[in-house]
């Protein structure tokens, strides 16, 4: 397996690796660009701890030479690991050099991203539009793992008027909740929040699951956090989409989108069951198409779309579902 790297701050844990081979290096931004075209590698790792400008080598690989990116940041720097999800990074590792594993976790999540299909992904710009509010509407749900910050990025971006709440679930370290939450909300028009316990759901506005709780819908159109039950993910896209089932029956609009493994699928297909709306991003677009694959083996899936079609999908479906 092939990975470019910029800077030296990585070399020396891969230069005895007998999986991963270096191909090249680079510590400019444009340099890595450069790298990448020449060598076409199957991974590029970015270090955002010792690299200056690491966030502009995410966005210009991206937008020039789109291939399966994993950023290694400081545990502080939250925020710029959700940026650099957003500009279209697969992946995000925390650095931890002197920590028993960490080699073996960094080789391990290089050989995860290899044969992780990426798309050309220019940032986007926030358009001004305000959001709509006020008034019953149904609930939308939002499910995504790998790839899902910058996949949510281009769907929220869509949903400037949607006349419905938004509940996500992000398969993410809870250190890295709060700085998501602020790169979303300043790539869509929406008020994006981070989900507290009692929050009454209002239109236009996008609540994140935050760390190791289940984000679910409650009674009275409330946000409730559950601890409950113990998942492989927790957040659970499943838990989001049962609850929104549940409570919303066919006034739920939910799409699954790009991640590994199969959360969501069940939850999906339960708001399927129960009359609502269900989509699913496509093998296409997708950064692993393994939860859409999951959902759509299932039969929850009523659509499979490119992630550029979703949202407006989804407003279409809220549309229908609008008394």
């Amino acid at each position: 397996m092939d990975v470019a790297r910029p800077g030296d701050g990585l070399g020396a844990l891969f230069s005895s690796g007998t999986v991963v081979a270096v191909v090249g290096s680079a510590r400019g931004d444009q340099d890595v660009v450069a790298a990448t075209a020449a060598t076409r590698p199957d991974v590029v790792v970015v270090d955002l701890v010792t690299a200056r400008g690491g966030l502009a080598a995410v966005e210009q690989v991206m937008a020039h030479v789109p291939t399966p990116t994993l950023v290694v940041v400081p545990r502080a720097a939250a925020a710029l690991a959700a940026r650099a999800l957003a500009a279209g990074a697969a992946d995000v590792l925390i650095w931890a050099p002197g920590a028993a594993g960490f080699a073996d976790a960094l080789e391990a999540r290089v050989r995860t991203l290899r044969g992780v299909v990426v798309i050309r992904h220019p940032r986007g710009r926030r358009d001004g539009r305000r959001p709509a509010s006020g008034g019953e509407a149904p609930v939308i749900a939002l499910v995504a793992s790998t790839g899902g910050p910058a996949a949510l990025a281009t769907v929220l971006a869509g949903l400037a008027a949607v006349a419905a709440p938004v509940l996500v679930v992000q398969h993410i370290h809870p250190d890295f909740v709060d700085g998501l939450a602020h790169t979303l909300a300043a790539a869509c028009p929406l008020e994006v929040v981070v989900a507290a316990e009692g929050d009454v759901l209002r239109n236009g506005v996008v609540w994140l699951a935050p760390g190791g709780r289940h984000l679910k819908l409650g009674s009275g159109g409330r946000v409730h956090l559950d601890p409950q039950p113990v998942t492989l993910h927790r957040p659970s896209g499943d838990q989001l989409l049962l609850s929104v089932a549940a409570h919303a029956g066919s006034a739920a609009v939910a799409a699954v989108l790009t991640g590994m493994g199969d959360d969501g699928a069940r939850g999906l297909l339960a708001v399927r069951q129960a009359g609502g709306a269900t989509l699913a991003q496509d093998r296409a677009t997708c950064a692993v198409f393994g939860m859409p694959a999951a959902a759509q083996r299932l039969g929850a899936t009523q659509r499979m779309l490119p992630i550029g079609d979703v949202a407006r999908a989804l407003v279409a479906a809220v549309r229908e579902r609008t008394p």
